[in-house]
């Protein structure tokens, strides 16, 4: 946290703007924060087996183990905001599939070469929107709880994942990270393990702020803005309706009445200011095919808060 805040600070003074946006850009690679862990007793690296074919101690193989057991369950403090999920996609060398590999580098969860007091397990899926700490404390977790059970992981995969038909990955096990948020959360909401790492407390705050973090990046048309800005695309009928039923949606799940409140706020304030921002990018109107009236971008949401 304060390697971010120290190079985002130097990067302003030089004019400039430092992002630790998982997928900052459409097109090429994201930025991740692979993260390596190892375990010492007494000074001795305990993941290392000289005797093993590849290097490892049991307690390696069960530490991984837990951390693909858990893995679908921790994603959403791994990959904590939408952009992350835009990273995790198939083609740019993140991971998309729950596997391990001592040899092959498009796996989630990969053992790099050194051995002896170098020997590391490297999970590869966390971004640098997560927080450290969190990340940190789940991932030992997971790990330690497949080292207390004893867990054995399923067999390393050694060719490209992304060749592998779905068929081959059934059959391996090989399972799918969560796609986006929201499947994140859902995942994490259901996870016992993973409210006693964090505490109810913390727990129940992190999934109340995450779900707000999808609610508002669906209300901010964010795949709608990014196809405007480079394909001067326009807002229709069919994308107003689609919107509506789905603030209707997100409304009859809310509990309190005075969340009701606060999210029209946000749903209100949001919408419009991602059409401003939309506008100022495209310097002209934009068109909403609704009832064949053209009209400006701040107008609508305007009159939807109203």
């Amino acid at each position: 946290m304060t390697f971010k805040l120290t190079v985002k600070t130097i990067a302003k003074r030089h004019g400039l703007y430092a992002s630790f946006m998982p997928k900052p850009k459409y097109g090429v690679c994201g930025s991740g924060m692979h993260t390596n862990m190892s375990l010492f007793k007494e000074g001795k690296n305990i993941f290392a087996d000289e005797n093993d074919e590849r290097g490892l101690s049991k307690e390696a193989y069960s530490f991984i183990a837990g951390i693909m057991e858990h893995m679908r369950s921790i994603s959403a403090i791994t990959n904590p905001i939408v952009n992350s999920y835009k990273r995790l996609v198939p083609g740019y060398e993140a991971p998309t599939y729950i596997a391990w590999s001592a040899t092959n580098r498009s796996p989630l969860v990969r053992v790099p070469a050194a051995r002896g007091v170098g020997t590391r397990v490297e999970l590869r899926c966390p971004d640098c929107a997560a927080n450290p700490y969190l990340t940190l404390a789940v991932c030992l977790a997971a790990g330690l709880d497949g080292i207390k059970r004893g867990l054995v992981p399923k067999e390393s995969v050694q060719q490209d994942i992304y060749s592998m038909t779905s068929k081959e990955r059934d059959e391996a096990g090989i399972e799918n990270l969560p796609k986006n948020l929201y499947e994140a959360v859902k995942e994490m909401k259901k996870s016992s393990f993973v409210k006693d790492v964090l505490g109810k407390e913390t727990f129940d705050k992190y999934v109340y702020a995450t779900m707000i973090i999808q609610m508002v990046s669906n209300i901010f048309y964010i795949e709608f803005v990014n196809e405007a800005v480079e394909n001067y695309s326009f807002i229709t009928k069919k994308t107003i309706i689609v919107r509506s039923i789905y603030f209707a949606a997100i409304f009859l799940f809310v509990r309190k009445p005075t969340d009701v409140i606060i999210y029209s706020v946000v749903v209100s304030m949001t919408v419009l200011l991602n059409n401003v921002i939309s506008f100022c990018y495209l310097k002209r109107n934009i068109k909403f095919d609704f009832y064949n009236i053209k009209i400006k971008p701040y107008i609508f949401p305007l009159v939807v808060s109203l």
